[in-house]
């Protein structure tokens, strides 16, 4: 033992006895803190020697006890856990919020500025006041960098008096968080598709809005969801062809190769027209529905493209990757592919709608031209 031993003690301020200060003063340097917590907080930075518990804090220590118990259990936690006093000054941190927090040391630092000062995004701008405030949890969400954490702020309870600590969980969602930015970039993409203004519409011809549409879709099929290698083919409800549309990446002779709805002999495209059930290959070499589509394809995803739950399509991307699409591929694909549903329907009414306005025309012209025609013949017959 070393001559000067460390002894931690926990006491009310000015309460350790005399028969105990008399005692170790002497032979052993005494470290006073006021509560179980600063002890806690105490224990996690430095080496202690031996602990002394005043009779007021022990009910307290017994609980910090347990704590110091399961600290490796939280340290072993995927989400952050701190503690923190009044003032959101962090007392106790686990070690993945300490990596978060860039691997140093951050008790005594302020919460938010351990975090390198993130962005508060709410709901609660003040998660700690109104925790400690209400005595109620209190949920709010940061953003750090490129990084979106969660906050669960709650109180530590104390039946005498208004708490004085907060236990913090946060939790990494920033997965969640890209994937909803780009629910709302394909929901507004999807908007666009076939969003022509009048002037578009009285200035273009069928031809050109097909491909307006199909510009837009392999724009942000590129741009947003991130597939270079794209066939749309658009059901031909009377024979069961399956036209092309739009190929991108594609081979040539794969795009211009007849394909039916049918479930055998006609592919994965052939397969999920005839199913409206998306299909997942994630390697080509053993999947026997798959028909290469481009020269060293290893995967691919395939959805219908359904309109008031009929299949009128099909929408399909590949990779030169195995495994290359996820599930979250899978449900962004299956969103954009009711937007391209929708466009290709409105086109279609405006095909319609085009040809219907010029056989009115045709059949006003012939009955403005045939007027006059009568008249002259029963002229001559008179």
């Amino acid at each position: 033992m070393p001559e000067n031993p460390k002894i931690l003690c926990v006491s009310d301020a000015g309460r350790v006895p005399p028969e105990v200060s008399d005692q170790l003063l002497g032979s052993c340097d005494l470290v006073e803190v006021h509560s179980s917590i600063r002890a806690l907080a105490a224990l996690s930075r430095e080496d202690y020697d031996g602990l002394y518990v005043a009779a007021e804090h022990l009910q307290e220590a017994i609980r910090m006890g347990r704590l110091l118990q399961n600290e490796r259990i939280l340290d072993g936690m995927p989400d952050g856990v701190a503690l923190l006093d009044i003032d959101d000054h962090v007392i106790w941190a686990n070690a993945k919020l300490i990596e978060w927090c860039g691997g140093e040391e951050v008790s005594g630092l302020g919460f938010y500025r351990a975090f390198g000062d993130p962005e508060i995004l709410g709901p609660d701008f003040c998660p700690f006041h109104t925790a400690l405030a209400t005595g109620q949890p209190s949920n709010s969400t940061l953003r750090a960098g490129e990084r979106y954490f969660q906050t669960h702020a709650a109180p530590i309870a104390d039946a005498d008096e208004m708490s004085q600590h907060l236990v913090v969980t946060v939790r990494d969602i920033t997965a969640e968080m890209h994937q909803q930015q780009t629910l709302a970039s394909i929901h507004q993409a999807g908007n666009e598709l076939a969003d022509l203004t009048p002037e578009e519409m009285f200035n273009m011809d069928v031809d050109e809005r097909i491909e307006l549409l199909k510009s837009n879709i392999l724009y942000h099929t590129q741009d947003l969801l991130k597939f270079d290698v794209v066939e749309i083919r658009v059901l031909d409800q009377q024979t069961g062809v399956l036209a092309p549309l739009l190929s991108f990446g594609i081979d040539d002779d794969a795009a211009g190769r007849p394909l039916y709805a049918s479930p055998t002999g006609n592919g994965v495209t052939g397969f999920v027209a005839a199913s409206g059930k998306s299909y997942l290959c994630e390697d080509t070499t053993e999947d026997p529905l798959y028909i290469q589509g481009f020269a060293g394809a290893k995967s691919s995803l395939t959805v219908p493209l359904i309109w008031h739950e009929q299949v009128i399509g099909t929408f399909n991307v590949e990779s030169p990757e195995p495994r290359a699409f996820t599930e979250s591929d899978l449900v962004f694909l299956e969103i954009f592919a009711r937007d391209i549903a929708l466009a290709l329907n409105t086109l279609e009414l405006m095909v319609a709608q085009s040809a219907s306005t010029a056989q009115e025309s045709c059949e006003a012209i012939h009955g403005a031209v045939a007027l006059p025609v009568d008249e002259i013949l029963n002229d001559a017959v008179t």
